[in-house]
């Protein structure tokens, strides 16, 4: 049955045909595939075969992981981690290492996208050492990976550099993959400022996938190469890249990457010295990252738009006063809020000197050396 043709009456048939554990396992893997074209539909048809009554706990194991996919492409985190965790305690119960271990594997990205960073990293680190332990060495690879990205978010790219090098061979004999592992190699050489080889790395990369039609990861592609010829000041060449590569994620309909991707040329913007043309791009992308659920960067986007409108009202004399100094003092205040929910130190330390400044220009000395005092306390 084409992943295609999959709707409620016609898994309501599978099951009614062949309800063997085999045959509904193999079911919810193709209702697991068909969530790239239709999330919702793939999520309605996995708790359909999960609700059947002859679900043995290897079928509700993969139906529950069919169903934390879809939810994935929905931008529905919670709801995914929560039912990849009921899976892997299935696994846990029931003594099923290589479905523990695949599972485990799975619920790398949503606890990530959440901010849970640290159980994140913790989880790939479990999901490679069940892996490795029931042989799926593949399997293994892929967590390296995952915990490489989970690595570069946590602000360690040399140690993300040895995941994606372990993995490389395992996995490089796959062109499109090898493409894709080597692009997220060249983000962690970007943070260790080899600029030279981050940016021969993503060029090939996005021409690999591109040519492999692997359109939404060449987009990604294209993106981090527009952060890194920002870093290195070719302002000009990353906007021309950054819009190439929103374009083609709004295309695909990767709206999340898409205005990720925005935060990350205004945040380009500013740091050229364009404080004002960065505050609209700031401002378009803020909700946008809130309705994705990606709060990290949402605080990182709110630190940088109340930073972008502080040093307007430098440049323009209106610091302590007018919308300038509102719309300064909101998105500080917001960015310390979801520094403080999500544990990020040096970000509500950031928010809070960024603050301070606000409270000196408005005369209330005290106030400003308060923030200063606390923000010290978060940098050591």
């Amino acid at each position: 049955m084409p992943e295609t043709d999959l709707t409620s009456s016609t898994v309501a048939d599978a099951i009614a045909r062949d309800a063997s554990e085999a045959a509904l396992c193999a079911l919810a893997d193709r209702i697991k595939a068909s969530a790239v074209s239709n999330p919702q539909r793939a999520v309605e048809l996995a708790g359909q075969v999960l609700s059947t009554a002859r679900a043995s706990v290897r079928v509700q194991i993969s139906a529950l992981t069919a169903r934390a996919h879809a939810l994935s492409y929905h931008n529905a985190f919670g709801a995914a981690q929560a039912d990849l965790q009921a899976a892997a305690s299935l696994a846990q119960q029931h003594g099923l290492q290589a479905e523990h271990g695949l599972v485990m594997l799975a619920l790398v990205q949503p606890l990530a996208r959440l901010g849970d960073l640290a159980q994140a990293q913790l989880t790939a680190e479990r999901a490679i050492e069940l892996t490795h332990a029931a042989g799926l060495v593949e399997a293994a690879a892929k967590g390296e990976v995952n915990l490489g990205g989970v690595r570069m978010m946590r602000g360690d790219p040399a140690n993300a550099i040895g995941c994606y090098d372990r993995a490389l061979p395992v996995l490089g004999t796959n062109p499109i993959v090898r493409a894709m592992i080597q692009s997220n190699r060249a983000e962690a050489l970007l943070e260790l400022d080899r600029f030279v080889d981050a940016e021969q790395a993503f060029i090939a990369s996005a021409e690999a996938l591109d040519a492999a039609g692997q359109a939404h990861a060449s987009a990604v592609a294209i993106g981090n190469l527009a952060d890194m010829l920002s870093r290195v000041g070719r302002i000009d060449e990353a906007i021309v890249k950054f819009e190439d590569a929103r374009a083609r994620l709004t295309t695909l309909g990767a709206h999340g990457d898409a205005v990720r991707l925005l935060a990350e040329q205004a945040e380009s913007l500013a740091m050229a010295g364009a404080p004002r043309a960065s505050i609209p791009l700031y401002e378009q992308a803020t909700p946008g990252l809130e309705a994705a659920g990606l709060k990290r960067e949402l605080a990182r986007a709110c630190l940088g738009l109340g930073i972008a409108a502080l040093r307007t009202g430098e440049h323009t004399g209106s610091v302590a006063a007018g919308a300038v100094h509102t719309l300064a003092r909101t998105s500080l205040q917001r960015a310390e809020q979801l520094a403080i929910e999500l544990h990020i130190p040096h970000l509500r330390a950031e928010a809070q000197l960024a603050q301070s400044e606000l409270h000196a220009a408005s005369g209330d000395f005290a106030a400003a050396r308060h923030l200063i005092d606390d923000a010290t306390k978060h940098l050591t």
